[in-house]
Formats: structure tokens, C-alpha cells, sequence
């Protein structure tokens, strides 16, 4: 008998069912109560430190001084806010097609493509 005859019919048995479920529901429960006693905004400023210090060497890393950058405060200090014409006009145009190492580091093999709500265009994100 092969495991492709033999797994269907272990799982179909009620009591395999229901011990797989509760071995299920137990790591879930544990999850679940790990993840609540998360602090979720110490979570997120590691995050962005992260990708800070992963993008330093990019051009949009070097004018924004990412080596620089030690907290959000920082980031917010250093990097403007700005829409999405002009962060493309300033950076993704001028390099098109090739994006690599402009706003993120390495090759840059795909753009995604966005509904355009706020202007009703197109807009492509490397």
C-alpha cells in the first residue's frame, strides 16, 4: 500500500480526525495567546529599522541618511512625506527600466500594478 492510497483513508477514521483537530486547537490557543502579549508597535519599529538599515545603500537610503536612522523619530525627521508622483518622479522615471538599487537593494526583476484610485491612473510600485 502507498502513502497516496493509505493517507486518505488514516484521515477519514473519526478518532484521527478529532486527535488532529485537538493538536490543531491546542497550538492555535498556545499561538494566539503568544501573539496577544505582543507589543505590536515595538514589533513594527523593529521592522522598519530592519528594512532601514536593509536599504541604506540605495539612493533613496543615501539622500535620506538612513545610516543615521535609530528610531521613528528619526525616520520621520530625515524622510519626507511625499505622494506617489513625486516619489516616482524623482526616483523610479529617471532610472527606468532598471530600478535596481534606486529604493531598494539588488535587482528589481518586477513592478506591481495598483488600481490608481486617487489619481484614476495606473500607478507601477517596483
Amino acid at each position: 500500500m502507498t502513502w497516496s492510497s493509505w493517507l486518505p483513508r488514516l484521515f477519514a477514521a473519526r478518532s484521527v480526525r478529532r486527535l488532529v483537530d485537538t493538536v490543531v486547537v491546542g497550538y492555535a490557543r498556545r499561538r494566539m495567546a503568544e501573539l496577544d502579549a505582543v507589543d505590536v508597535s515595538r514589533v513594527q519599529e523593529h521592522t522598519l529599522l530592519r528594512l532601514i538599515r536593509k536599504a541604506q545603500s540605495t539612493r533613496f537610503g543615501r539622500d535620506h541618511d538612513f545610516a543615521r536612522i535609530r528610531s521613528i523619530a528619526d525616520y520621520q525627521r530625515l524622510v519626507p512625506c511625499r505622494d506617489y508622483e513625486r516619489l516616482a518622479g524623482e526616483y523610479w522615471r529617471p532610472a527606468f527600466p532598471r530600478l535596481d538599487g534606486v529604493t531598494w537593494p539588488g535587482r528589481i526583476p518586477y513592478l506591481a500594478l495598483s488600481s490608481g484610485t486617487t489619481s484614476g491612473t495606473t500607478k507601477y510600485i517596483p
